[in-house]
Formats: structure tokens, sequence, C-alpha cells
């Protein structure tokens, strides 16, 4: 399947394409993740207004366990998710650093999550 067209779905997770950039800085708790939908999901068409949130544990000292999770919402529904990755990370350079700039990212939800 080709994930520019529509979400990838396996047995395991579905993968969602994501257009959009971070605001704040990185150790910002109030960052939050602006995009859109770059194809399909649910009942929701491409160019859907999207937000991400990192939920963190507020202890200074975290356990091994504890490492916080992204969390994407579309409209008033919401999804944990697995992993959120830009795809200029494997190229490297400073452009591949720069989370505030607008770029495609990958939404991993996790397995067992419906899309429907």
């Amino acid at each position: 399947m080709n994930p520019t067209s529509s979400p990838e779905s396996t047995q395991s997770s579905v993968t969602l394409l994501l257009r959009g950039a971070w605001s704040g800085h990185v150790t910002d708790p109030q960052r939050e993740f602006k995009g859109q939908l770059e194809a399909p999901f649910a009942d929701f068409p491409a160019g859907t207004a999207v937000q991400v949130h990192f939920e963190a544990p507020r202890a200074r000292v975290q356990g091994a366990q504890e490492h916080g999770v992204y969390e994407l919402h579309i409209g008033r529904q919401h999804w944990k998710l697995s992993a959120m990755v830009h795809k200029q990370a494997a190229q490297g350079g400073r452009a591949a650093q720069d989370d505030t700039q607008e770029m495609v990212w990958t939404a991993t939800l996790p397995s067992g999550v419906s899309s429907s």
C-alpha cells in the first residue's frame, strides 16, 4: 500500500503521514505539533487539522519505563501513538534537526487501535 495515498495498516499498527511542525522548545511542557493529515484516516479526509501533544510524567527523575507518550488529536477524538518521527530524520543535517519547520511526519498507532 502506498502510504502517501492512504494510511498504511498492518496487523501490528497503523501508520499515518502528517504535515506540520512543532512549536515551542523541546523542553517546554506546553509544546505541541500542529498540522494536517496527508491522507484520509478513519472518517477524516486528507487536509484535516491535527494536533499532537507529548505527555510525560511530571517526576523529576523518571523510571526506566516512564518515557511519556505522544497523543494525536483530530477533532474530538484522540489516539495514543507508539511513535512519531519525521521523514527527513534519516537524511541528517541541520534541516533534519529543526522540527519547528513544516515537514512530513510519520505517526504510528500501536497494534489493536481501530482506525474507524
